[in-house]
Formats: structure tokens, C-alpha cells, sequence
């Protein structure tokens, strides 16, 4: 095996949770070049004008850019990285090691439907999801949801999830519907197929988020808005044709959503007034940052193998060195090929930090407009010192470009020469120590990272509470936060 694993068919958490994935179409061909409004007026009809467009412009954003169309449609005032900072998802990461599992998360990412009743009442939100109670992976989930106050309600199969979808829509809103974008018509999808084998309508290929504007009984057609579209490949950038608008026939729709349990789910505005918003939407990104397990996973507290926030980043820089690499290696018998395992580190952590960069600049960027009564300035600038050493383990490619060959930056290419010095001489220990240098930076990064966070967070706390505070100040710890368990599908399919 060598760097030519870039196929590994963007599989890994693209395909898992995040977002845009891919399609064929193959229950039916839409032309998806064309905005025009396909619908005819009649009394089975509902449609839903001036819902505005958010693209998610990397692999990954497709849920919350979903909701951030919707939320903008019920006039919370805040575009995608503005989105990522008022609920606290931009200044977020996690941080998950025990045993033979060692996974980072980038924010956006974990816990998705935790998240949503925590900025919903940050922000003045209510919100509904419904699910086909017939659904495996939703009886599990839903106990979990509801613990976390995730507003569920179970309906019973197709016809139920149509209707609802109707209503919805009928009562004035759109819908964020969960789906498969294997079976999807937009056009955008069909240059992924080659990464992507046949797949069975009973099981999902990925997870993506897309928003219903609009519903023709007569045309058996639903009308979408696709925050995917653009995302990934030769055609990466902002559709501005207008290919992000198109329709979908009932048939093509009911096999997409079926596989994601006809999930749906739909925000309204609340008849509660928040108080004291900007305070509280600060002091949460305070939690995020520093990495309070309240603010994270209230309902783990118990756990000790992850962490969170600054913690997160903290925690990495302890594990990334030669030792710890031998450790968690170690972890593995002969059983287990330790060269793919070496590989599918290095290619996770750089898949999930390059989300989380993004999102992490963006919303801090995005700080004075979200908290515009506090002077967030020198939290910025603290904040900005994260920059550099993120992007230097980072990269866009990694998301965007299906001929990516994973050796754009330090993080995957150092787990990568590390498989192949162990290909070339089966001594795990010799390896490892070869590139001791390599290891040591990326620890470095991380260290820097989590000091930034530290900082920036801290920095805002004492601004929300009048106080000033001197820098630097360093204290290193590292501590058995708790967080919870995280449900990952794992796809690895290498074309050698």
C-alpha cells in the first residue's frame, strides 16, 4: 500500500455523518441546470418563496447549513460562520482516546442533534423533528435525543413522512430532510459514482442534508434546495447557475429519505423572549472553548476517555509522541494490519481538523457581529494565534478534491511515512522513531492550538464578567473529561 490510498472513497466520516456524499441517478433523470419553477397551481400544491441559499462550500457543512437556510427564513440574522459562532459549534472540537479507538472531532461534527436545543434556546427556536418509528438506528438513537431534549416526535413509514412534509411546508416552512444523496437527481453527484459501489435502498451509502421548499402532488415532484451542490470535484465552487434548485420525483425522494429514517426537521420561532442572549451565547462559547463537559455531554459525566475544547487539542499534543503512538499501536494484535491502522489515523485526523479550521476562523472572525455590545477584540486576536498551526495541518483538498492523494500536510503524510517505513522494515518501534521530528511538531501544533483556545476562552469570560486578565498564562493539564459515546460508521475501501 502506499499514498495512493486517496480513494479511499471519501469514505471514512464523509460517508458516516458529515454531510454531502454521493449520487446517482438512478430512479430518475432531472436536468437540475435550471431554476425555473417547474410547478403548476393547483390544490395540491404548496410551495415556499425567498428561503435564502446557503452553501456549505466544503464536505462536511451540509447539516448545518441546512439549518441555517431555515433558520434564516424564520429571520435570525446570521449567515453560516456566524451560525458556527452564536451556537458555540465553530469554537468546539472533541477529543476521543481509549484503547484501540483514538479519534478527533471537529465540532461541527459530534453530536449534531445535541447541539440543536442548545442553540434553539440560545437563539429564540423552536424546533420539531419526526422520524419513521419503523427504523432501527432511530430506536436506538431516540432515548439518546430525547435525554437531550431533542423535540422528537415518530411517525410510521412513507405515507406519514410525505404528509408531515406537506403540512410543513402548507404551515409556511421549509424542511431539512435527512437523505441519502446516492439516489439524489442533482447532477454534481453523478462524478462521484466511480467511489461509490451499487448500493441497496435499504441501507445508506452516507448521511446529507438538503432543504424542501416545495411539494407538487399532480407532478409527484419536491422541490429542493441543495446546500451540496459545488461542494466536491471538477465543479467545486458556488453553483451560480442556479443548479442548487432542483426537483426530485416522490419515488427518487422516498428511496433517498427512507435509509435516513425519513428525517425531518423543521424550526419555527418561539414565543419566548431570551434574555440576556448575548451574555448567554458568550458564556457558551466560554464552555466550548475551554472545554466545559457540561456544555458538551451533561449526560456522560462519568466518561474519562474523551475531552473536549482546549482540552481536546491538549490531549492530542499528549498522545502525538513517540510513545503514545507505540502505545496506541500496541493496542492492536497481529491480527490487525497496523500499516491501515497508521493510515487511517493520520487520514482521520486530517479530514475532521480540516473541518475544523474553517469553521473555527469563520466563526471567530464572526465574533464582534455575534456579541456586538462586548469589545471581543483581544479575543480575537488571541484566538488568531490558533490560525497558523491549524492550517499547517489542514488542508481543503482533503474534503474537496476526490483525487486527493493525502500528502498535503504534516499530520496524514507523517502517519503515512510511518506505514511505509513500517512496510519497509516490519519494526514497528524503528519506524515510529524515524520520525520522531515529524511527531514532535504536530505535538507542537496541537500544544499551540489548545493555548490559543485557552487564551481566547478565557480571555472572554473575563470580558463577560468585567474583569481583566494578564497574558501569557501557561498551565498545562490534561483531565478525564467525559463525553460520549459516538456512533461511527467506518468505510475503508482502498483502490490500490
Amino acid at each position: 500500500m502506499n499514498r495512493n490510498v486517496s480513494r479511499l472513497g471519501l469514505t471514512m466520516v464523509v460517508v458516516a455523518l458529515l454531510g454531502v456524499s454521493l449520487s446517482t441517478p438512478l430512479v430518475t433523470t432531472v436536468d437540475t441546470t435550471s431554476v425555473v419553477n417547474p410547478f403548476v397551481l393547483t390544490a395540491d400544491y404548496g410551495h415556499i418563496d425567498d428561503v435564502p441559499y446557503v452553501w456549505q462550500e466544503i464536505n462536511g457543512y451540509c447539516y448545518w447549513s441546512s439549518v441555517d437556510m431555515a433558520l434564516q427564513y424564520i429571520d435570525i440574522p446570521y449567515d453560516l460562520y456566524q451560525f458556527f459562532a452564536a451556537s458555540g459549534l465553530g469554537f468546539s472540537a472533541a477529543y476521543i482516546m481509549i484503547e484501540d479507538t483514538q479519534l478527533f472531532m471537529s465540532g461541527s461534527s459530534f453530536r449534531q442533534q445535541q447541539n440543536v436545543p442548545v442553540f434553539c434556546d440560545l437563539l429564540g427556536i423552536d424546533h420539531k423533528a419526526y422520524f419513521d418509528s419503523n427504523s432501527e438506528w432511530i430506536q436506538v438513537a431516540e432515548p439518546l435525543w430525547l435525554e437531550a431534549d431533542f423535540d422528537i416526535e415518530l411517525i410510521d413509514g412513507s405515507e406519514a413522512a410525505f404528509e408531515q412534509l406537506r403540512n410543513t411546508i402548507d404551515e409556511g416552512y421549509p424542511a431539512v430532510l435527512w437523505v441519502d444523496p446516492y439516489w439524489l437527481p442533482a447532477v454534481d453527484y453523478a462524478e462521484m459514482r466511480q467511489y461509490i459501489y451499487p448500493q441497496d435502498p435499504a441501507a445508506p451509502s452516507s448521511g446529507h442534508a438538503i432543504v424542501a421548499v416545495g411539494y407538487n402532488d399532480t407532478a409527484q415532484t419536491v422541490e429542493i434546495m441543495d446546500p451540496g451542490v459545488g461542494a466536491f470535484g471538477s465543479r467545486y465552487g458556488y453553483p451560480d447557475d442556479g443548479r442548487w434548485h432542483y426537483t426530485a420525483n416522490y419515488s427518487t425522494l422516498d428511496v433517498a429519505w427512507n435509509t435516513l429514517g425519513y428525517g425531518q426537521v423543521v424550526f419555527k420561532p418561539s414565543e419566548e423572549i431570551v434574555q440576556n442572549q448575548e451574555e448567554r451565547i458568550g458564556n457558551h462559547i466560554v464552555d466550548r472553548l475551554l472545554g466545559n463537559t457540561t456544555s458538551y455531554a451533561p449526560d456522560l459525566d462519568d466518561l474519562f476517555f474523551a475531552s473536549f475544547g482546549e482540552v481536546a487539542f491538549r490531549g492530542l499534543s499528549l498522545d502525538t509522541t513517540v510513545n503514545g503512538i507505540l502505545n496506541y499501536i500496541d493496542q492492536f494484535d497481529e491480527t490487525i494490519d497496523r500499516e491501515d491502522i497508521l493510515r487511517f489515523t493520520g487520514y482521520s485526523h486530517e479530514l475532521f481538523m480540516s473541518m475544523q479550521y474553517p469553521a473555527y476562523r469563520g466563526a471567530l472572525e464572526s465574533l464582534p457581529s455575534v456579541l456586538p455590545s462586548y469589545d471581543v477584540t483581544e479575543v480575537v486576536e488571541l484566538g488568531r494565534e490558533a490560525y497558523y498551526h491549524m492550517e499547517a495541518i489542514s488542508t481543503n483538498d482533503s474534503l474537496v478534491d476526490l483525487d486527493y492523494r493525502f500528502d498535503g500536510t504534516l499530520l496524514a503524510t507523517t502517519y503515512f511515512d510511518i506505514a511505509d517505513s513500517y512496510v519497509a522494515s516490519s519494526d514497528i518501534e524503528e519506524a515510529v522513531q524515524e520520525h520522531s521530528s515529524e511527531i514532535q511538531e504536530l505535538a507542537d501544533h496541537f500544544l499551540a492550538i489548545a493555548d490559543s483556545w485557552r487564551a481566547a476562552g478565557e480571555t472572554l469570560a473575563s470580558i463577560l464578567e468585567g474583569e481583566s486578565i494578564n497574558y501569557p498564562l501557561v498551565v498545562v493539564f490534561i483531565s478525564s473529561i467525559s463525553g460520549l459515546f459516538v456512533v461511527l460508521i467506518v468505510v475503508w475501501r482502498v483502490r490500490r
